[in-house]
């Protein structure tokens, strides 16, 4: 008996366990991109089928602004498949 396990696609999970794609795209886009010094939030918005606009704030004296603007695909587990433009290691 084999004791490897088998990767199972986010989709397979039970709904209650599962993180929102949002979430895992956000979490992709620092993780390609690395953290920004004064990081405030990255905002994921679904605009049409697999498609999302993402914006990573920092703060900016008292105010906060869009360091980073993405518009990407993604699959329903949340792997970015295209990006544009390209996410590149910046931090």
């Amino acid at each position: 008996m084999s004791t490897t396990q088998k990767a199972t696609r986010r989709t397979e999970w039970p709904k209650e366990l599962r993180m929102p794609v949002e979430a895992i795209i956000g979490e992709s886009v620092l993780h390609s991109l690395g953290e920004p010094e004064n990081l405030h939030t990255v905002q994921v918005k679904p605009v049409f089928g697999g498609t999302y606009r993402v914006n990573v704030y920092v703060r900016a004296d008292a105010t906060f602004k869009v360091a980073h603007s993405y518009f990407l695909e993604a699959d329903a587990d949340g792997r970015v498949l295209a990006s544009a433009p390209p996410i590149r290691r910046m931090y």
